[in-house]
C-alpha cells in the first residue's frame, strides 16, 4: 500500500491511502485528491532529464588539441563580416527531429581561424541562424526558423585553442549557450558563423567533422552576396564539425501522464459505488 500524503498536506487535509482493491479519499473525492498527490510527487522530482544529443559530428573531442587536424579534408568558411558583406557565408547542415516545442540549450563547433586571425576574443560573436530549407539561405543568412547572434564572452566557451606548425592556423572547440525552439517535428538545417570586421577577426572556416557519419556529406555554402564566385548555395562535399543538445520532456510531466493513465485503468476496474 502507498501512503500519499504531502499534496494533500499542504491543503489541510489528512492522507490519502491507495490499495489494488480498496480505494478511500477523504474528504475530496478520488480524482481531485489524485491529482493534487501526483502534482505534488512532480513538483519534488528534477525539472528535466540529462541534456539529449540532436546531432552529433564532433563526437569524443574535448579541446582543439586532442585531434591531428591535418588528416581531414579542409574546411570551409562561415563567417559574416561588417566591412566585405558579400563575403558573408554559413556552413550548413542538416538534422532532423521527432517532436514538437524541442528547445536547443547549446551548440557547439570546431573553427579553424586564419588569415589575419589573432584571438577568439576579438569576435563580436557568432550568428546562430536556422533555416526551413538550405534555398531558404540562399537569399537570406537570417534563420527563417529562428536565429541569434551569440555574444562572444561568457556564452560562448573556447576549449584548448591550438596553433599549428606554422604558427598561421588556430583551431578552437567552441561551445554557445544558445536557446531557441523548434515548432515541430521534421528537418532543418543550420549553422553557426563568426561575426566581425575582417581586418579584426581575420577568416573562420569550420572544420570537417573528425567522425563523419556513414552518409553521404549534404552539407551546404550559403554565400547569398556570391562574394566567393561559388553562386549563393553549394555543396561542400564534407560533413562538418558540429554539435547540437536540446532539453527534453520535463520528467514531472511524464510521470503526470503514466500515472494519470494507471488511474484511468483502475477506475474502470472499480465497481459504480466506488467511483
Amino acid at each position: 500500500m502507498l501512503i500519499i500524503k504531502p499534496a494533500y498536506q499542504i491543503l489541510g487535509g489528512s492522507s490519502v491511502c491507495f490499495s489494488r482493491e480498496h480505494f478511500c479519499a477523504k474528504p475530496l473525492s478520488l480524482l481531485r485528491t489524485s491529482l493534487l498527490s501526483l502534482a505534488g510527487l512532480a513538483y519534488w522530482l528534477p525539472v528535466s532529464a540529462p541534456a539529449a544529443v540532436v546531432l552529433d559530428q564532433i563526437g569524443g573531442l574535448t579541446s582543439a588539441d586532442s585531434f591531428d587536424f591535418s588528416s581531414l579534408p579542409g574546411p570551409s568558411p562561415s563567417q559574416f563580416f561588417s566591412d566585405f558583406p558579400d563575403s558573408n557565408v554559413t556552413v550548413l547542415e542538416n538534422f532532423t527531429v521527432t517532436s514538437t516545442q524541442l528547445t536547443i540549450t547549446s551548440v557547439s563547433v570546431v573553427f579553424r581561424a586564419l588569415g589575419g586571425f589573432q584571438d577568439f576574443s576579438n569576435l563580436e560573436g557568432y550568428a546562430v541562424n536556422v533555416f526551413s530549407a538550405p534555398t531558404v539561405a540562399s537569399n537570406t543568412l537570417a534563420g527563417d526558423v529562428t536565429g541569434s547572434l551569440v555574444p562572444a564572452g561568457s556564452s560562448a566557451t573556447v576549449v584548448s585553442p591550438i596553433i599549428d606548425t606554422s604558427g598561421q592556423h588556430e583551431y578552437g572547440l567552441v561551445s554557445l549557450a544558445a536557446a531557441f525552439t523548434l515548432p515541430s517535428a521534421g528537418e532543418y538545417w543550420f549553422g553557426v558563423s563568426a561575426v566581425g570586421d575582417h581586418t579584426t577577426i581575420g577568416q573562420f572556416m569550420v572544420s570537417a567533422s573528425p567522425i563523419p557519419p556513414g552518409t553521404p556529406a549534404d552539407a551546404r555554402l550559403a554565400n547569398p552576396g556570391e562574394g566567393f564566385g561559388v553562386g549563393p548555395l553549394s555543396f561542400t562535399g564534407n560533413h562538418h564539425a558540429y554539435s547540437l543538445t536540446a532539453v527534453p520532456e520535463p520528467a514531472g510531466t511524464t510521470l503526470c501522464v503514466l500515472a494519470a493513465s494507471w488511474w484511468l485503468r483502475q477506475r474502470k476496474r472499480l465497481p459504480a459505488k466506488n467511483r
